[in-house]
């Protein structure tokens, strides 16, 4: 098995990626009035009640929203790959510098990615920086790992109106082959289109997938392989969540040194749950966010 370090980005990190935090998605807190304010025709069918949960926690939302209005949540779904799909890095952001750095030091790690949008895509794109996904077995490059999906991915198994598919809540799902569409024109037509909304886990503690289920279950395995495998790990911005199983988990078990930077509070937090486990007392965290530790993360991970 191939062993690399591994960089695990969340929320955090794109929304620490650029000085003005306008042009970034907003964090889970703010999510639900971003997606009311840009699709008011869908997400304005959510009841007051409903609105307050989600802002509460958008991923009870979600779960609200399921058990009152699952006709919802294909639709919001739809919105939400929309919503991202719009953001892109500026010349600014860490997601440029991160890339620009991997390319000068020809490192072959692996990055993983939680969030939706594309900003780390497009940077190690614009960057020149070779990637592939689900090519484990590559000895250069940068390997991707989208263990919840993205808003540019669809599914190539079903397609027809968007209007003509009825989707009971939770209990639909489709497989097949799942590709990446950047080009705007071509996204946008098959957005409005599509039978089904982009490869991308709802956002609730389940993580459940409508979209291209098989292509998430190979990601969640390789993410697990590449934890299990690696030799260093830094934890960018994600908050513990341990019913994220398919993360916590594996990385409560991994035998690489982890270094975390998500903020003091998420701080706090982490060094509770790693006092919970066996493995994880040579870890390390920080308490600032990936600006002020950029360097000292890229050190750890060999891109120098």
């Amino acid at each position: 098995m191939r062993k690399v370090p591994l960089l695990l980005l969340g929320a955090g990190a794109s929304f620490g990626s650029e000085t003005d935090t306008k042009i970034v998605p907003p964090l889970a807190s703010n999510l639900f009035d971003a997606l009311l304010e840009f699709a008011p025709d869908v997400i304005g069918d959510t009841s007051e009640g409903l609105r307050k949960i989600f802002r509460q926690d958008f991923e009870k939302g979600v779960l609200a929203l399921a058990e009152a209005s699952p006709g919802l949540l294909a639709p919001m779904q739809r919105v939400m790959g929309a919503f991202f799909f719009r953001y892109g890095p500026s010349s600014n952001s860490l997601y440029v510098r991160l890339a620009h750095e991997i390319k000068a030091s020809a490192w072959n790690g692996a990055i993983a990615t939680l969030n939706y949008e594309r900003l780390v895509l497009l940077a190690l794109a614009h960057g020149g920086v070779p990637c592939s996904c689900n090519t484990p077995s590559q000895d250069s490059g940068t390997e991707i790992c989208l263990p919840h999906g993205c808003c540019n991915l669809f599914c190539e198994s079903v397609q027809g109106l968007a209007s003509a598919v009825a989707m009971a809540g939770m209990n639909v799902q489709t497989n097949g082959p799942v590709v990446s569409v950047d080009h705007p024109d071509i996204f946008w037509n098959r957005i409005r289109t599509d039978a089904f909304p982009p490869v991308m886990s709802y956002f609730e503690p389940g993580k459940y997938t409508l979209s291209g289920a098989n292509f998430i279950q190979d990601q969640r395995k390789r993410l697990v392989e590449l934890i299990e495998s690696a030799t260093a790990i830094a934890v960018v911005g994600i908050a513990v969540r341990t019913q994220d199983a398919h993360l916590w988990d594996s990385l409560a078990k991994t035998e690489a040194k982890i270094l975390y930077c998500a903020g003091s509070a998420a701080a706090k937090t982490y060094d509770s749950w790693r006092g919970s486990t066996t493995k994880r007392s040579h870890d390390l965290t920080l308490n600032g966010f990936w600006r002020e530790h950029f360097d000292t993360i890229n050190g750890h991970l060999g891109i120098k």
